[in-house]
């Protein structure tokens, strides 16, 4: 609580200032000042809560202070200090929204009592607005959920109504997650808003205006503020004006990125006016998205939609597709070597930028469909069971068709090596990596830097390691170090969180929670039943 003090004795500001202990109450003092006119010229820098005022002052006195400040701030909690024991005083005080009258000299026990009904009266309010402002932003985010999914409501509810300004609408997603990661992603979640920079952090603390309640009838226009609201989980969406400034928008994903510690990438629409635009804007933010699975590796964080490049095919001869594999495999399959077939892949499956993405992960299946129905043909039974194995809905994680081909060239060669009776029992490259996370457990390892150390690609290696071990790569790091910290526990004394540190959390509280599950009990619980065993 923020608190303004005026007087025209300065003795009785450095009373007030010391007699009490202000911090301990909760209480901040701005500002002092000596009359009238300071106090209201401190008030407008400093917009305090409480204002503790004496009633004859210079200038401008108390009773007319009273008035003026309310005036700018109508919610201000006031108490009058006077050497004067007047009826009057303080029947006038109280009719102009004083809390309190109290007499010179201040009795310390009295000012403190006051004080303190005014603090709980104080924060009742702040409760019950805080209440009230996030029950009216959920009822806001819903609108605009109906907003962005049913055009028809938009044309029915606003016409041709238009934002004040031209408008973006951006998609900011998280990538595709493992389970560890999406657990990562709710343990950084409260300090969202903080990374956020200054010129939309103010959306992301209040999620979005009420449209409803911004309808200009007079001009048929909305006031447009950049908007933000959690649409479904990972998936926030927000405003930027016509002209947004494209190195902050970088700016804002990297530190989002770093704080969430999961990838972000935003999809930006063409530029709208009117409101019945929002769920076109919506689904061209989307289409933004996909872009980035065409382009070079996929690491660009930004996609801005551009009709000229991406234009959706509707047409996939896949009967033709699926006939031209016959010969290409069967060719393949009497001299399987991963690089003939490989040569032949981005022809094979003919990609181009204006197809579907489900039509390019249809393609790949079809190549392993027509693989395994050859190889079951040929009584290849071990490289049957391998393909059948492969799972593409795993292609979220190919955040790029260079990734996507990697992946399918990764799944030639272990074929070839199957069919020319190679296998790949006891895989060196499982080992190197179980090598590497032992070395390294302790450290905030990242997929990128497992993968870099085997020299295979992310979505090869999360397929491989799986096939090979039962366990994905993130819950094989997660029981090594829980393995570490069960030891740690009855061979050291080390407390809880410096056991997590140790073991590569930072957090103690998700070290505990990660122990739990994997134990059925907690850390300290672990420590005392084993240890008088």
């Amino acid at each position: 609580m923020k608190m303004l003090l005026a007087d025209d004795e300065i003795l009785t500001l450095q009373l007030m200032e010391h007699i009490i202990d202000w911090e301990a109450l909760g209480i901040e003092i701005v500002g002092t000042a000596m009359d009238g006119s300071m106090a209201l010229e401190l008030m407008k820098q400093t917009s305090p809560d409480l204002l503790i005022t004496d009633i004859r002052m210079p200038n401008v006195d108390g009773m007319q202070l009273i008035k003026q400040a309310l005036e700018f701030k109508p919610d201000l909690y006031i108490v009058i200090i006077s050497a004067y024991a007047e009826f009057e005083y303080a029947r006038e005080a109280i009719k102009n929204g004083a809390k309190g009258y109290l007499l010179k000299p201040l009795d310390e026990h009295e000012l403190v009592g006051v004080l303190q009904e005014i603090q709980k009266e104080w924060r009742s309010t702040a409760e019950q607005h805080e209440r009230e402002r996030e029950m009216k932003l959920m009822q806001a985010e819903q609108y605009w959920r109906k907003l962005l999914y049913t055009p028809s409501l938009l044309q029915e509810a606003f016409g041709e109504y238009n934002f004040g300004t031209p408008y973006h609408l951006a998609v900011m997603k998280t990538e595709s997650m493992t389970y560890s990661e999406q657990l990562r992603l709710e343990e950084n979640m409260a300090r969202f808003t903080e990374a956020v920079p200054s010129e939309i952090r103010t959306t992301l603390e209040r999620c979005l205006f009420q449209i409803h309640h911004e309808r200009s009838t007079k001009q048929g226009t909305i006031e447009f503020h950049d908007i933000v609201f959690e649409n479904v989980p990972g998936e926030w969406i927000f405003a930027l004006n016509k002209d947004f400034n494209l190195a902050k928008v970088k700016e804002l994903l990297q530190s989002v990125a770093e704080l969430l510690g999961v990838q972000v990438i935003i999809g930006i629409s063409h530029v709208k006016t009117a409101i019945s635009g929002l769920h076109e804007a919506y689904r061209e933010s989307l289409d933004a998205l996909k872009i980035r699975f065409f382009y070079e590796d996929g690491q660009s964080l930004v996609y801005v939609l551009s009709v000229q490049e991406r234009k959706l095919s509707n047409k996939d001869n896949n009967e033709a597709f699926i006939q031209s594999l016959f010969g290409i495999v069967d060719q393949w399959l009497d001299f399987p070597a991963a690089n003939r077939l490989s040569d032949q892949l981005e022809s094979v499956l003919d990609i181009k930028l204006n197809m579907k993405i489900d039509d390019v992960y249809r393609r790949c299946h079809d190549l392993i469909f027509v693989l395994k129905m050859k190889l079951w043909n040929r009584n290849e039974h071990a490289a049957f069971q391998m393909l059948d194995g492969v799972r593409l809905s795993e292609g979220k994680e190919h955040r790029s068709l260079k990734e996507l081909q990697e992946f399918m060239f990764q799944i030639l060669q272990e074929l070839s090596g199957i069919l020319r009776n190679e296998g790949t029992e006891h895989n060196p490259l499982i080992s190197k990596a179980k090598q590497y996370i032992k070395e390294r457990y302790h450290t905030n390892l990242s997929l990128e830097q497992i993968c870099e150390a085997v020299a295979v690609s992310k979505s090869y290696f999360s397929y491989l390691f799986k096939k090979e071990t039962g366990l994905s790569i993130w819950d094989y790091l997660t029981e090594y170090r829980i393995e570490r910290a069960k030891a740690l526990l009855l061979e050291t004394k080390l407390k809880n969180y410096e056991i997590a540190l140790e073991i590569g959390y930072e957090n103690p509280s998700y070290f505990t929670k990660m122990f739990k599950k994997l134990n059925g009990i907690g850390p300290q619980e672990y420590r005392t039943q084993r240890g008088n065993m």
